[in-house]
């Protein structure tokens, strides 16, 4: 909406409120429509005559210029699909490289996609949550796969009294696998 430029209403200051309204009641604006008509025409016109000369340009072209035109238009499309294939391509190739190392299936697409987007702050993101679940995966299969100790005395450290109250089979186990505790407890022999 346009604002009414109380500068070019005489006394304007000095009036009082009604009149102040009465007066912008009053004010007539500048008609600027005839020139905005007149502009829309000028676009109107410029534009038809633009496509005028492309149509003439195009009639001028002769059947060869017109075939090497659309050659070149078909290349063009052809190198632009050939890029997002090759793009495709290489995320698909990542993706499987991912996932044989672990990778869950939706990290290694993600992961593969950066990767094709030369977005590293994303693969380094991955790469770190996986291998924070592979780390945590793998201390589980290691405690799950750890031995119980065997109820005992409570003292690992084996003395004659031990060594003597094994059966012998036991006894010649633990020497074989003890060779050095084994004769320093027997002083040597």
């Amino acid at each position: 909406m346009p604002t009414i430029p109380t500068d070019k209403i005489e006394g304007y200051e000095s009036m009082t409120a009604d009149q102040k309204v009465e007066a912008l009641q009053n004010y007539n604006f500048e008609d600027h429509t005839a020139e905005v008509q007149r502009l829309q025409n000028a676009v109107t016109k410029a534009n038809g005559e633009a496509a005028e000369w492309k149509r003439k340009h195009s009639a001028l072209l002769t059947e060869e210029e017109r075939a090497k035109q659309e050659r070149e238009e078909q290349a063009k499309a052809i190198l632009e699909r050939n890029v997002e294939l090759e793009k495709e391509l290489s995320r698909l190739k990542h993706k499987a490289q991912y996932v044989s190392l672990g990778y869950p299936e939706d990290l290694a697409d993600s992961t593969a996609q950066a990767m094709v987007d030369g977005d590293i702050t994303t693969v380094f993101k991955n790469q770190k949550a996986f291998l924070e679940a592979h780390d945590k995966d793998l201390k589980k299969q290691l405690l799950e796969g750890t031995p119980k100790p065997p109820a005992g005395t409570g003292s690992t450290e084996m003395t004659k009294e031990k060594l003597f109250s094994m059966s012998i089979s036991d006894r010649a186990e633990w020497a074989r696998k003890n060779p050095d505790a084994y004769k320093q407890l027997l002083g040597g022999n």
